[in-house]
């Protein structure tokens, strides 16, 4: 009787040390996880938001005079980006000609 209620006794610590360690680890295994997360959200420290433009090209802003710097920018890059591509085009073409009249000279030849 003295060895089962000793064994009991052990048993019942054992388990008050487990349940004290997995708490630990739950501890750990948080603290862990929210330092390599890089989606954790963190307040602005000037407390300010000018504007936001999404992917979709909407445009969130807190001022109008920002709404209007952001579209000149936006349009900025939208011409910037169809010169490139005028470029481009104009650059293949003439590359297609170039193939087009060396593939008549090797005919000729």
């Amino acid at each position: 009787m003295q060895v089962t209620i000793s064994n009991h006794k052990s048993t019942e610590s054992a388990l008050k040390n487990l349940e004290i360690q997995v708490g630990q680890l739950a501890k750990q295994l948080v603290e862990k996880s929210s330092n390599n997360f890089g989606a954790n959200t963190e307040k602005n420290p000037k407390e300010e938001c000018k504007a936001v433009v999404t992917r979709s090209r909407k445009l969130v802003a807190a001022e109008e005079e920002d709404v209007v710097a952001l579209k000149e920018q936006v349009a900025l890059k939208d011409t910037t980006i169809k010169k490139k591509n005028e470029v481009i085009d104009a650059m293949s073409q003439r590359r297609e000609k170039q193939i087009i009249v060396e593939e008549k000279e090797i005919k000729d030849q």
